[in-house]
């Protein structure tokens, strides 16, 4: 065996050792980060949640009766199920059963006192539709928007309708329109449809491209793929380690611990938007929901179904953040002419331009000193009893009449 042979030898048994080790390195710390999660939630030894870590005292006032235990298995039961895919709207809530949020497979979350699935004949069902606030994330079943409305209008008339909560996270008036639709196209008629909106629109500015296109296209064009590079983004973000450097960069203070954004100062030469673009794009986003509205409108008269649109209250409008309790993460939420296209919908109220069904709610926080939030934006249960009540009252004498 010739010299040369013998030192190419021992280069490749070098590396492949080396190799080898490397991947078992890899993957026994992959375990043990894996494993030490699972025992730190399992003991609370540290506070795996950095919402809970930064935001502790704050989470607690905002879950009153509530002790933290119960608050971790809240949150637990909250963020650890995803989206799962749903026809035509794209994306769900994935159903899950639990002691605080339960989620039917027929695509609504459960409301207190929740009626069966179809809706009752001997009853008039409502419908309700918007984004992760009205889904209740963060709070229970029985404290969520749609539980307060059935205690509202019960409170109200003595009635005992069935209510079902279609709401989803990210979803906005396009996602509700085509989920309604939906509905109505499977069978499922309400006698009242409520819409809840005032956020979400914004963050896609006039868009009619569904968020989860592009990811859903990828999966499909690429589904019967050997290309490695296809498969490999999802395998690193589902790494144990991964999710640690995400945990890490949250507890410092580098990654927003609810919205997942990385922190990043303004450039100094960053300016902010003039008048008129945060006009244009208001102007834009209020189009898209105008065109979303019609439509729902349109298709509501067809079947025999009463539309009733809420614009909801949100922390950018009619309210001290000095009294949001983390306002440190507001920042993240907001979107290009988020505030001056609430600043319009509330001239076009205030001059009776958006109809007898339309119910402006996004002054009910202002003055308000009880804790609104139970996160940046969402809910707690005193937010929706107040919202449950400015609905109640703005509904048509008639929206229960069949």
């Amino acid at each position: 065996m010739s010299e040369r042979w013998r030192k190419f030898t021992r280069g490749w048994v070098v590396l492949s050792i080396v190799f080898t080790v490397s991947i078992l390195l890899f993957v026994a710390a992959n375990l043990l980060v894996y494993g030490a999660y699972r025992v730190a939630i399992a003991t609370n030894v540290i506070e795996t949640n950095p919402f809970l870590r930064k935001y502790g005292d704050a989470v607690r006032k905002s879950h009153p009766g509530k002790d933290m235990a119960e608050i971790r298995a809240l949150l637990r039961e909250t963020w650890s199920r995803g989206m799962v895919y749903d026809p035509v709207v794209q994306y769900k809530e994935a159903p899950r059963t639990g002691k605080y949020v339960n989620v039917d497979p027929a695509g609504f979350r459960h409301s207190a006192d929740q009626a069966p699935w179809p809706p009752p004949k001997d009853r008039p069902a409502i419908f309700v539709f918007g984004g992760s606030a009205t889904f209740g994330y963060n709070i229970a079943d029985r404290e969520t928007l749609t539980s307060h409305i059935q205690r509202a209008l019960a409170a109200n008339s003595g009635g005992r309708p069935a209510i079902y909560n279609f709401a989803r996270g990210r979803h906005g008036s396009t996602e509700e329109m085509l989920l309604f639709l939906r509905l109505i196209f499977e069978g499922a008629r309400p006698d009242l449809a409520i819409f809840v909106d005032g956020i979400n629109d914004f963050y896609r500015q006039g868009g009619r491209g569904l968020e989860e296109t592009g990811v859903l296209r990828q999966l499909y064009d690429n589904w019967d793929s050997n290309d490695l590079g296809d498969h490999l983004p999802r395998l690193v973000h589902a790494l144990p380690l991964t999710k640690a450097v995400g945990w890490l960069m949250a507890t410092l203070g580098l990654r927003s611990p609810i919205t997942g954004i990385d922190v990043t100062a303004p450039s100094p030469g960053q300016k902010p938007n003039s008048e008129s673009d945060e006009a244009g794009k208001a102007a834009k986003s209020l189009a898209l929901y105008g065109r979303n509205r019609r439509m729902i409108e349109a298709v509501a008269a067809e079947f025999g179904v009463r539309p009733v649109f809420v614009w909801q209250p949100i922390p950018f409008y009619r309210y001290d953040l000095a009294r949001h309790p983390f306002r440190d993460d507001v920042a993240h939420y907001d979107a290009p002419g988020l505030a001056e296209g609430f600043r319009t919908m509330e001239r076009r109220w205030k001059a009776g331009e958006l109809g007898d069904n339309f119910v402006w709610c996004a002054h009910i926080q202002q003055g308000a000193t009880e804790q609104l939030y139970v996160d940046t934006v969402h809910y707690s249960a005193a937010m929706n009893r107040l919202l449950a009540a400015c609905i109640a009252k703005g509904l048509p004498k008639d929206a229960l009449e069949r």
